[in-house]
């Protein structure tokens, strides 16, 4: 299973994320719901190492807006590279 360590540095604090794809999938799949700003911060605080840090995010998501999806972004392009997809022409068929 894919565990890995991210680490980020935020104003001058750093965090470590934790990320492993039990808590990538259950972020995935929790996002299908109407609160998808609770699912991404509830993600972010989930993966991050040690109490005091993860106050220092909710103070961090409560006075910056915008704050979780930029460390969002970050943790999954770390996580979940881009892969490159190529789609061809699909092809019609006739009704019968």
């Amino acid at each position: 299973m894919k565990k890995q360590t991210i680490t980020l540095t935020l104003g001058n604090t750093e965090f470590k994320f934790k990320v492993d794809i039990v808590k990538y999938n259950a972020f995935l799949n929790s996002g299908a719901g109407k609160n998808k700003v609770q699912a991404v911060q509830n993600f972010i605080t989930g993966c991050c190492e040690g109490d005091a840090k993860k106050m220092e995010l909710r103070n961090l998501f409560n006075n910056k807006p915008g704050s979780d999806t930029a460390i969002l972004e970050q943790i999954l392009s770390e996580f979940a590279p881009d892969v490159e997809v190529l789609v061809k022409k699909s092809e019609t068929e006739p009704a019968e």
